[in-house]
């Protein structure tokens, strides 16, 4: 994703993969952040936050048979949301030809950050930055688009751009042993 641009500062965040592998980048970057996913305790009502593997409630499912097993994410995003709003608001003028690289899509919100990935954006779009969001197309969220799409004033001015993960896939994605 860094197409040999002259880097400043990388930030990575991953869950750590429930099997109990870990996950990789091609280089180190900046800094990262690794975490554990913990067990949804499912609670009356549905929620965006309470997206994951698997189905149903921790438990048993009603029907006498014991349901699998969700995990969340906890705190990976609401990190880089931090970290993102950080090192947008350490740069006093933005430097000339910088882009904000930005690898998500589900557009969730986040269990202290009601705007999720979308707060930082707008405000790094705000100040300037150009932004490129990088996201597979079935999981991108419609809120990218009608935010800040082709249609939108940062689309219009070429400041935000989505490219599809798709093109990408061979380079990204093992299938070995399928």
């Amino acid at each position: 994703m860094d197409r040999e641009r002259k880097d400043g500062k990388h930030a990575v965040g991953a869950p750590r993969p429930t099997y109990g592998g870990k996950a990789s980048s091609a280089q180190p970057p900046n800094t990262s952040s690794q975490k554990k996913k913990t067990h949804i305790r499912h609670l009356s009502g549905s929620t965006s936050a309470d997206s994951g593997s698997g189905s149903g409630p921790v438990g048993a499912s009603g029907t006498g048979t014991p349901s699998k097993i969700r995990y969340r994410e906890q705190g990976v995003d609401e990190l880089l949301q931090l970290k993102l709003h950080q090192a947008i608001a350490a740069a006093d003028t933005v430097p000339k030809g910088s882009t904000i690289v930005l690898a998500t899509g589900d557009g969730n919100v986040g269990q202290f950050n009601e705007d999720g990935f979308l707060g930082p954006v707008r405000t790094a779009l705000k100040r300037g930055w150009k932004v490129e969001l990088y996201a597979w197309e079935d999981g991108l969220s419609r809120s990218w688009r009608r935010e800040f799409g082709e249609n939108s004033e940062w689309g219009k001015k070429g400041l935000f751009s989505i490219i599809p993960l798709e093109q990408f896939a061979t380079s990204l994605v093992e299938a070995s042993g399928w």
